[in-house]
């Protein structure tokens, strides 16, 4: 085989070693996308899910629809003021 017949095998097998890196680097880089927009989507499912478990009671509901604790809080407070 000829010098010139060698050197040009050996550029065709590092060009297609630097494709397949290349190729390698574009898949890491797409599924780091899809992750960070799972991720994304995850945390905005979550958002309305917290904010459906806090409790706002207004004052002019009647006591006995109020839970326990809300009932507790309510009367130590009006307790509280009352002494003061």
């Amino acid at each position: 085989m000829t010098e010139y017949k060698r050197k040009q095998l050996e550029e065709q097998r590092q060009a297609e070693r630097l494709q397949r890196q290349l190729q390698q680097e574009r898949d890491y880089l797409v599924s780091l996308q899809q992750q960070q927009q799972q991720q994304q989507q995850q945390r905005q499912e979550q958002r309305p899910a917290e904010k459906k478990a806090l409790y706002h009671y207004k004052e002019g509901l009647n006591a006995t629809e109020k839970p326990a604790w809300a009932k507790e809080v309510r009367t130590a407070t009006f307790y509280f003021y009352t002494i003061s």
